[in-house]
């Protein structure tokens, strides 16, 4: 048993460090990426700023009816988060934040539990080759490597479902927030002016 770890830990140990480092350097930029947005400011006033910069409000557009044309639809994207995950439902509103979160509470989650799938296999692979020599009628019956590979599995499927559900709920806190933010901008430079073909700009200052 002893000789067959042996050797499969002198095969494996190069090949996972080999993949870390290529990895290691990979990611680099992105973890860079990541840190940046998540210590930006929330980008819910420019991307509002933006939408309306390229709209008009006309005398035969309501205000209601300018805000049901450009507010965000949630379902979507809190569907996308919740089966999909890895950010992609806050990538489809538009928040950076909640993108970064999402997709590396599922990487971690999901890289967790591959490693623990990993080790599992392994353990099954020695101990039944040990015991297809020793007592080739025994079932097999997992070792301590083999219960933490397992333990490494449950754990990762417990943060990828937690970080869907928290992916899911941002979606809807954010996206409420931006459609809420939305309106009211609308209907201020509604009552200020609504002349034909009047450019809404949309000069904010509001605390999310």
């Amino acid at each position: 048993m002893k000789k067959l770890i042996t050797v499969l830990l002198v095969l494996l140990v190069p090949a996972v460090l080999s993949a870390s480092v290529f990895t290691v350097i990979e990611a680099g930029s992105q973890i860079g990426d990541s840190v940046r947005i998540l210590s930006s400011e929330d980008p819910r006033d420019q991307l509002i700023d933006m939408n309306l910069a390229k709209l008009t409000l006309t005398e035969d557009v309501t205000p209601d009816e300018l805000y049901r044309q450009e507010k965000l639809s949630l379902w979507g994207p809190a569907a996308r988060s919740l089966f999909i995950g890895f950010g992609s439902g806050a990538k489809a509103i538009g928040d950076a934040k909640g993108e970064v979160i999402g997709a590396w509470g599922d990487g971690i989650g999901l890289g967790s539990a591959l490693v623990g799938g990993f080790m599992i296999g392994i353990d099954w692979l020695s101990v039944m080759f040990v015991k297809s020599i020793n007592e080739p009628d025994a079932a097999y019956e997992m070792s301590g490597f083999g219960k933490t590979g397992l333990i490494m599995v449950g754990c990762g499927g417990a943060v990828m479902a937690l970080s869907r559900i928290v992916d899911t709920a941002r979606v809807f806190i954010w996206g409420t927030g931006y459609n809420r933010r939305l309106r009211t901008v609308i209907h201020e430079h509604a009552s200020v002016s609504l002349t034909p073909d009047a450019q809404i700009e949309a000069a904010m200052s509001f605390s999310w």
